[in-house]
């Protein structure tokens, strides 16, 4: 659903030019499916020494876009050797946990190197901002992978979540799996599950159904914290299913619980508007919706 992309900082310093820079600003970030690798982290420094802007309003458009992508960048932490080329590098580090695509100035339309000739036919360049899957763990989990894996924040929003529902475990233990397998840098810094306090019983219940069955789930190191909501008389309704990320979010047609697998959903990338509206709703200092019950906080044993 948002993938990563590692780019040559040699191509990059083209993107000053009027077409480049127009076509690439909008190809990244919020509302897009594609997210920026800043791999190495040195790599804005590489583009201005690669850089020969022929003029000044060149070289302002190229410091604008950096500016832009610094907001959708995803940090690898991984070793670079500075002794080698930058693709010789990104390339093993592409063996170890794999980019969805590496861009340059030379490549190819298919392949994991794809040349900035090649993008408009390039399958792995063309990712879709939708999909239609299974209603299993194993389904989700899968297409929110190349998400979840860079991601430094999630919230995962159901209102119907149950913890003494194994449907709806399930596919909580396969994202929070996600979060953590082959990702390439630190844990993720926040992880939070809504839910609704009219739907899932007494405060004393889901505490308790909570704190027996999810803490098996959670991978050892992160805790994940629990959040029901209340909605307000007038105010927003509390219905719609959400994966919001700091870097993108996804709508659920259906649930994020297991279904009959014969069942799909559609799950769709939201706008960037669509995304700073949920964010506020959900995550902003004032929200839509009441929090009457405190925080429950469960550190994993998986």
């Amino acid at each position: 659903m948002i993938h990563e992309f590692a780019i040559e900082p040699e191509l990059a310093a083209t993107w000053g030019r009027p077409a480049e820079f127009r076509y690439f600003v909008r190809a990244f970030g919020l509302g897009t499916p594609r997210i920026f690798s800043r791999y190495p982290n040195s790599w804005k420094r590489l583009v201005w020494e690669a850089s020969r802007p022929d003029s000044d309003l060149e070289r302002k458009r190229l410091e604008e876009m950096l500016a832009q992508l610094s907001h959708v960048m995803v940090k690898r932490g991984a070793d670079f050797d500075p002794n080698l080329a930058w693709l010789r590098n990104v390339v093993r580090e592409h063996a170890r946990i794999p980019f969805s695509g590496i861009l340059t100035r030379d490549g190819n339309a298919e392949g994991p190197v794809i040349g900035a000739e090649h993008l408009t036919s390039s399958t792995a360049w063309n990712c879709p901002s939708g999909l239609t899957c299974s209603r299993t763990s194993a389904a989700f989990a899968a297409a929110l992978t190349p998400l979840l894996r860079v991601c430094r924040k999630v919230a995962f929003i159901d209102p119907y979540f149950g913890p003494e529902k194994s449907r709806h475990r399930r596919p909580l233990q396969a994202f929070l799996r996600a979060l953590t397998d082959q990702r390439p840098g630190t844990p993720p810094d926040e992880v939070i599950l809504m839910t609704s306090m009219e739907k899932n019983g007494t405060a004393d219940f889901f505490l308790a159904e909570s704190q027996r069955q999810l803490p098996g789930l959670i991978p050892q190191g992160m805790t994940v914290v629990l959040r029901r909501l209340k909605e307000r008389v007038g105010g927003e309704k509390l219905h719609n299913r959400y994966v919001l990320t700091d870097i993108g979010g996804i709508l659920f047609g259906v649930g994020l619980d297991e279904g009959d697998p014969s069942h799909s959903d559609d799950l769709s990338l939201l706008s960037a508007d669509q995304y700073l509206l949920r964010c506020r709703q959900y995550l902003g200092p004032s929200l839509e919706f009441d929090t009457p019950e405190p925080d429950i906080r469960l550190a994993g044993s998986a």
